[in-house]
């Protein structure tokens, strides 16, 4: 199971800590303007092409059902067989979710699965590489760490074995919110790798 800080404690945890160091660097900060007042240090971005999702409302804390839902999402995600993604995805992940690459990013919704379905590439892919069916993916050293009650960071290693005796494995991570409808991921990033034989 993963560890769990709630966010107060982990406030004064952080004020404890930069507390401690403040002297040492020779950092202090004005008085707060009022009680509760949170302040962040750091970068500030502002985005300007944002989507909006439609988190939970009011979500129970964290718990061994999130846990649960999460590896869920996660194993579900990667036992899609070509022929069911594009009628089941968005069981597992939100529409839009950003994909992260080696070299690339993409943004997955339904128009590009319908187009990625019908691509060459992946009929190519098919091929060489068959799947079982169900296919026979294993995800290992699930972790997930909460950002507060409706996001999630999930690292996992995965490895699938195809029809053809290959072996594809490699780590992955996502990033997931809580919605309505339950855990999605939201982006994707993966360095998996196709044992190509001799």
């Amino acid at each position: 199971m993963p560890e769990r800080v709630k966010d107060p404690d982990r406030s004064t945890e952080v004020q404890k800590s930069f507390d401690r160091a403040a002297d040492r660097l020779g950092l202090r900060l004005e008085p707060a303007l009022s009680p509760g007042e949170v302040r962040h240090i750091g970068a500030f971005f502002a985005f300007s092409n944002t989507t909006d999702v439609g988190v939970a409302a009011s979500p129970p804390p964290i718990g061994s059902a999130d846990d649960a839902a999460i590896a869920a999402v996660v194993s579900g995600a990667a036992s899609l067989l070509p022929d069911q993604v594009l009628g089941r995805w968005q069981d597992y992940y939100n529409d839009p979710t950003d994909v992260v690459g080696r070299n690339f990013l993409t943004r997955m919704d339904h128009k590009g699965i319908r187009k990625w379905e019908k691509s060459r590439k992946v009929a190519r892919m098919l091929k060489e590489y068959p799947p079982f069916s169900p296919r026979k993916a294993e995800i290992t050293d699930l972790r997930i760490v909460y950002v507060g009650d409706v996001r999630a960071a999930v690292t996992y290693h995965i490895e699938e074995r195809f029809q053809n005796g290959k072996v594809a494995a490699g780590n992955a991570s996502a990033l997931l919110v809580k919605l309505e409808a339950g855990w999605r991921i939201v982006v994707l990033t993966s360095d998996v790798l196709i044992d190509r034989g001799e």
